[in-house]
This record gives C-alpha cells, structure tokens and sequence, in this order.
C-alpha cells in the first residue's frame, strides 16, 4: 500500500506562508494521520535554502529561523562572523531589515552550516561566484538539484523545477569547489577581521568575502 501524503501543505514560519508540494504523512495508533519529526526537518530545511537564496533582505524572523533549523545560538552566530553582538541584539529588536551586504554574508554562513556537509564536490560556473546576490541563488539551486533541500514555494508563486546549472560559462571556465571542505572549515574558524569598509567594497566589487575566505 503507498504511503500517505498530503498535496500543497500550508506552512507558517519565518514569517512568510509557504506551500509544500507533497508532505509524506505517517498513520498514528488510533488510525489518523500525522507528521513525522524527520519530515518537519525536511520541510524546514526546504525553507532554510529558501531563505537563504532569496534576494530579499535578511529580516529578524528569518534569523530566528535559521538559527532554530541550524541549531546554533545567535551568540554564535555573532562569534563566528565578527560580528558585535550587541549590535546583532539591537538588530533583531529593531524589526527592521538587514542591511543588504551584510545580509548576504549572513545568509552565505548559515548555507554552508546547513547544507555544505552534504554536497562534497561539485562544480559551479565562476561567474556565479563574482555576484553575491546570483551566488546565492546558485547555491539554493544546487541545494535541491542534489538533494540537499526540497523544493517549496511561497503561497502564490508557481511551483517549479530550479533550472540546470550550466556546466560551463561563455569562456568554457567552471570552478570546483569542495563545499564540504570549506563548510567544516567555516564551522571551526572565525571570518578574517578587516576594515568594514574594506569588506563592503569587497563585497560589492569582487565578491572577495566568499565562505571560504577565512583563517585560522
């Protein structure tokens, strides 16, 4: 007998409505059906590399989200990227936006602890890896292109595949990266301290500030 599973599921965290294709149901000891915890984690993780691949600016509920699905304190958090935490305090209070490059530097960490494990080596165009804002969608792509992540959308949006990442740019140029490597490394080391001024023009122009740009 097939599983039961139940279609377009509706979901409320990270203070977005999101809609889950198919959620595989488990049938409880009085006959009804229920969720398993393994599938809560899937669908939770799905949202994660949502999250962490969108465009929009990092928002304090978002955060919260990410730091319960990765199950790290925001403290370490802070720690990890040199980050002030008193500053990340007044932040989430604030109920405002992140600030776009930090955003994007914040969301790149919480990518590589949730999914860089799981990926090992794969290879992604480098141009991808010059733009912040593609490099993220390139990673969510990948996320659910290797199944590391499930598909979800947002309520409304219409549901559909990631595209295939190219294998090569118009210079026929494809870099390697070892995401496991450079997850490990990223978990155990803080972000290399430099001017913050330094580190938005970086981020802006050359996209210096990738994940793997730490030290010991």
């Amino acid at each position: 007998m097939n599983p039961k599973t139940a279609k377009n599921y509706a979901l409320h965290v990270a203070g977005q409505h999101w809609e889950v294709p198919e959620v595989q149901l488990t049938e409880l000891p009085d006959g009804g059906s229920g969720v398993s915890f393994a599938e809560i984690g899937r669908m939770m993780r799905a949202v994660a590399n949502r999250v962490c691949g969108s465009p929009d600016r990092l928002t304090g509920e978002e955060f919260e989200f990410l730091c319960d699905v990765a199950d790290v304190p925001f403290s370490e958090v802070a720690r990890a990227l040199d980050l002030n935490r008193s500053t990340l305090t007044k932040w989430r209070e604030s109920n405002k936006p992140m600030q776009l490059v930090r955003s994007g530097f914040v969301k790149r960490w919480f990518w590589f602890e949730l999914f860089g494990d799981a990926l090992g080596e794969v290879a992604i165009p480098l141009r991808s890896v010059e733009d912040d804002a593609e490099f993220l969608l390139r990673l969510m792509e990948l996320a659910v292109d290797e199944g590391a992540a499930s598909l979800i959308t947002r309520q409304g949006e219409k549901p559909s595949l990631p595209p295939v990442l190219p294998e090569a740019t118009s210079t026929g140029v494809v870099i390697d990266m070892d995401f496991s490597r450079l997850a490990r490394k990223a978990k155990n080391t803080r972000i290399r301290g430099v001017d913050r001024r330094k580190r938005r023009a970086d981020l802006r122009g050359q996209g210096n500030l990738a994940p793997w740009e730490i030290s010991a």
